[in-house]
Parts: structure tokens; sequence; C-alpha cells
């Protein structure tokens, strides 16, 4: 080699694709959470043939699912007043999906994030909507995974919805949880106001047969939607002055449109 001289290089360095990555590491995140759950219980229709059911331990071995982190946070959470659960504390449940039913599964609905929780071992896991899950039983309620009629967080068009009544007619509340964020002290005040998590009233959606779901604006377009019964139910309504605000009044209008149907 000559002084001075610019040795030559056998090798070259890979050109980086930078958008190519950007749009890997974005997919992967879309997906990190919906991947999982498209795994959901492969094998586990093997040892469910013998007993037709699983004991809620196995649930976390066949669902590959993020664990929750907010038990990190137990003094933050601590501070906000109300809660966000159908059920504060976990209790036994069970979870239907298309290959597998898991009974007694410790259990509870956060409502403000529209998620399931599970517990064990003492770790938390989080079950997000999915279509693979057919039905989760927690005391009386029935939640089912249903498509939402608008997009609510990010681009998730799934979401949990308690199942009222069942047959032509469907009856279906989307609960619901807001948060307030703390108040610093005003004038004369001595003190600030707590975070809360506050409920608010359930939303009500029905559908027809196997139609989209639509939500229930008021008692006169639900009638107007039945026009195979339009007469008897609008004089049903009338009677009972049904009101599209409460859930025990929807509920008797469905029932009495579904057994006229029967």
């Amino acid at each position: 080699m000559l002084i001075g001289s610019t040795p030559k290089c056998n090798f070259s360095f890979p050109v980086i694709n930078l958008s190519a990555l950007i749009k890997l590491n974005a997919m992967k995140e879309k997906y990190r959470f919906q991947l999982p759950i498209f795994l959901l219980f492969i094998g586990s229709s093997v040892t469910a043939q013998t007993s037709g059911a699983q004991i809620g331990k196995n649930l976390a071995d066949h669902l590959l699912i993020k664990t929750s982190d907010k038990y990190l946070y137990r003094d933050e959470a601590s501070k906000v007043e109300g809660t966000q659960f159908l059920n504060e504390s976990f209790v036994d449940g069970n979870v239907q999906t298309n290959k597998a039913m898991f009974e007694r599964v410790p259990i509870r609905y956060d409502i403000f994030n529209d998620q399931i929780e599970f517990k064990q071992n003492n770790n938390v896991y989080i079950l997000d909507p999915d279509t693979q899950i057919k039905k989760i039983e927690i005391g009386e309620n029935m939640i089912m995974v249903v498509g939402l009629y608008e997009r609510l967080k990010g681009n998730r068009q799934l979401g949990f919805f308690t199942m009222l009544d069942s047959g032509k007619l469907t009856l279906m509340a989307r609960q619901v949880v807001v948060f307030q964020e703390a108040q610093l002290p005003k004038a004369l005040e001595s003190s600030s106001t707590p975070a809360k998590y506050l409920r608010s009233p359930d939303v009500y959606f029905y559908k027809i047969g196997t139609g989209k779901i639509t939500k229930i604006e008021s008692v006169i377009k639900l009638i107007g939607a039945l026009p195979d019964h339009n007469d008897e139910v609008a004089k049903f309504a009338k009677k009972e002055k049904i009101s599209a605000r409460k859930a025990a009044e929807l509920l008797s209008l469905v029932q009495y449109y579904n057994a006229l149907t029967k």
C-alpha cells in the first residue's frame, strides 16, 4: 500500500429503509395486543374435549395477553374517588370463546377502559374485546363482544356490551364511566377536589335479527324499526309509558315484541 493512498473496502454497509422501519414499528404497536388474541386458545380444544370446560387457572396459559401494570401504581389509584369497574373486587366468572369454556375465572370488568381483567397468581391480565370471545358471565351480567356503531378509543371498533334480552329483537346496554380530573382549590377553599370516576347513564342499543347494532335515540324511532308489529308495540309503549332511558321499561317493550314474533 502506498503512503497516503486510500485502502479499498471489500464489504459494504446495508442500506436501511427508514420509512419501512417506521411502518414496521407502527404495525408492531398496532397489533401488540391484537395478535395474541388471534392466537387465542391454540390447542385448548384438545384438553376441552375431556371435560367440556376448563378451570380458570389455565386461562392465562392459553391467552398470551399483556399484564396490567395498574398494580404498580396503587398509591396513585388510591387518590382517585369512585371506581372504573363494574365490580371493584374480582369475582368468579366464565369466559366462553369459539374454542373452549373457561370457568371460575377471577374476573372483573373495567368499564372506563372497556377491558376485562382476570387474575392469576397475583398477576392481573387484560382481555380486550375480540370476535373470538363469545360471551363473558360476571354474576348476573352477560357481556358480549359487539361491533361498535362508532369508533370509541383509538382504531378499535369492537366493544363489550351487556346483553339484556335476545330474540328477533336484541337489547343491549353500553355501560359508561367518565373520569373527572382533580381540581385545584378555589377561592376560600382549603383543599383541592380529588380526581373521580363517575358513572354515567347506560346507553342502550338494539339489533334486529343479524342486522347492525343501532343506538336507541327514542322509543318512537325504535317502534318505527318494527313494521311487522308496529301498531301493537306502539299501543303497549303508550299504555306503559315506556322511556328510552330506563332499562327495565325498554326490556319490557323488547320482551313484548319478541313474544309477538314467536
